[in-house]
């Protein structure tokens, strides 16, 4: 470079010197990969070229060995601007930026057991289950108390008899969650227990097939009484037909009745009801006697023996059976003193006995 200069006199003098122009040193720069989590602090050893520069932004304190940390807490939530510069040797500075973000997004990762069936505690239609809290995680930072639970019931609590879906709900730092589910089955495997058996019956032949007092005895279900741990049972029984017995109007029949619950379970127990007949056949007309004249040419055997085969004219019911009429008549033997034809004359007592089927 030349400087000149003249004066009043227009005289002239000048001077030179020279002056060298230094390119700009070239550097570069990436800033943390975006996103970062709000809580992290960073501690970045490099990251600009050439070394020995100076790192600056919001969050970022250079450490003056040629690194940097970065603290997203400090800097906050959003877009930030970092800057790089560098002098070099001719005292030239260059400066670069680069953007880093701060923020979550992301929702934690949870991760819920299996599907848990059971069976029923005994005697109660509930059962205590026992299961492991979820697996958690997060990729920047949980919540304090980040687990929650939004159904169902706690571990080792007692669970009804039914599915139960519990479901977890957690949370991060930044407020994105995510939630799991598994589903809790108990089953009601207890069959009712007969707290009373059903009871053997005998019932005396009333000619009817004894319906009253059948259905009685089946609708009471043989006297038999039943619990359940979960619910009220239902009763049902296999009832048929009266086996027949050793003489009309007799008989019985084995009936089970079973208690069932609503889940299916059963238990039965089983009686017999017995129909007899020990009542002897009731004499509804007693036999009448029967006088007759005796005479030479009239033989009074046909009218004793008409008279005898219409029970003295008598008349018998039995509730179960037929009655059958006997008498202990003795033809020839029991009429005194003789006369008439064939010298028959005289009286005798005579026992009518009315018989069931039974022998009553």
């Amino acid at each position: 470079l030349t400087y000149t200069y003249t004066d009043g006199n227009g005289c002239t003098n000048s001077a030179s010197d020279e002056v060298e122009v230094f390119a700009l040193p070239v550097v570069t720069f990436t800033a943390p990969l975006s996103p970062v989590c709000p809580d992290d602090i960073l501690n970045i050893q490099g990251g600009g070229t050439p070394t020995g520069g100076l790192y600056s932004g919001p969050g970022v304190t250079d450490n003056s060995v040629g690194g940097y940390s970065f603290d997203a807490g400090n800097a906050g939530i959003g877009e930030h601007t970092l800057t790089y510069t560098f002098t070099d040797a001719n005292g030239c500075t260059s400066s670069i930026t680069d953007i880093t973000t701060v923020e979550d997004t992301t929702p934690p990762v949870i991760m819920c057991g299996v599907d848990i069936k059971v069976s029923n505690d005994i005697g109660v239609c509930m059962a205590a289950v026992i299961y492991d809290d979820p697996v958690v995680s997060d990729n920047c930072a949980l919540a304090l108390d980040s687990l929650s639970q939004t159904a169902g019931f706690p571990s080792g609590n007692d669970f009804p008899v039914g599915t139960t879906t519990n479901t977890f709900v957690v949370i991060d730092a930044a407020g994105n969650t995510a939630t799991c589910s598994f589903d809790v089955t108990v089953t009601d495997n207890e069959a009712p227990e007969i707290t009373m058996g059903a009871e053997d019956i005998e019932v005396v032949c009333d000619g009817d097939n004894n319906i009253t007092e059948l259905l009685d005895w089946l609708n009471s279900n043989g006297g038999a009484t039943a619990t359940d741990n979960c619910n009220a049972v239902t009763w049902s029984n296999d009832y048929g037909m009266v086996d027949a017995g050793a003489c009309t109007g007799t008989g019985s029949i084995t009936v089970t009745f079973t208690a069932t619950d609503a889940c299916g379970n059963s238990t039965p127990t089983t009686a017999t009801l017995t129909i007899t007949d020990d009542v002897v056949p009731i004499w509804t007309i007693e036999p009448t006697d029967l006088t007759l004249e005796c005479t030479d040419d009239v033989d009074p055997m046909n009218a004793i023996q008409a008279w005898l085969d219409a029970a003295g004219n008598g008349d018998a019911f039995d509730s179960c059976s037929v009655v059958v009429y006997t008498n202990d008549f003795v033809a020839n033997g029991g009429l005194t003193p003789t006369c008439g034809v064939e010298n028959t004359s005289g009286t005798a007592e005579v026992t009518f006995t009315a018989t069931d089927a039974c022998g009553n």
